[in-house]
């Protein structure tokens, strides 16, 4: 008697059930209506296309990064123009091919082994700090102090090429010496460009 009990109850709770599953299934699908494009305006359908981000957290950290991209991207091509021009404005462009042999080669060999030997003594953020503390230091001064004050701490073309023992006649294209001590003498009478470079 009592398993006749329990199987009526079994299958009286069986309907029940089947009812609150197919209640589930029903709010399923009534989300998924909600969340189908098609039944979307379109207003809302143009701005999932152009801007999938919803949620007010998300939207304020898409914006976040994005600023920041858009800014180190800005700084980069700023920098990189402005270096190109100031070098083949003051020192030609057959300074270029030194610059980048000369300066920044070994300048970015020296820089990739400090920055593994600061990454295995400091944390990321600290790491952080050190590395572009520096690069905002620097750029500061050259716009405050050094590049406006260029033409009273560089040297002289004329007093450069003196101490590399250039003849003004060696100066044309034709000469033969015209050739790396030229370069090299430009490149230290501009050295604030250089440096920049």
């Amino acid at each position: 008697q009592d398993d006749a009990t329990k199987s009526t109850a079994a299958t009286a709770a069986a309907p029940s059930t089947a009812v609150t599953a197919t209640g589930l299934t029903s709010a399923a699908a009534s989300t998924a209506v909600i969340i189908d494009s098609s039944s979307l305006p379109m207003r809302s359908k143009i701005r999932n296309v152009i801007f999938p981000v919803h949620g007010k957290q998300e939207v304020t950290k898409f914006l976040l990064i994005g600023s920041i991209k858009f800014f180190v991207i800005l700084a980069l091509t700023l920098t990189r123009d402005n270096k190109d021009t100031m070098v083949v404005t003051e020192c030609g462009a057959e300074a270029i091919a030194f610059l980048k042999i000369y300066g920044v080669l070994p300048a970015a060999a020296l820089f990739i082994a400090l920055y593994s030997k600061m990454a295995t003594i400091l944390d990321k953020k600290p790491l952080f700090y050190a590395t572009c503390i520096p690069f905002f230091a620097f750029f500061f001064l050259f716009d405050t102090v050094i590049y406006p004050n260029r033409s009273s701490i560089q040297p002289s073309l004329s007093t450069v090429q003196s101490l590399f023992g250039i003849q003004e006649s060696s100066l044309s294209s034709s000469s033969k010496d015209s050739g790396a001590s030229v370069i090299f003498s430009k490149l230290f009478a501009n050295w604030t460009s250089a440096l920049f470079y």
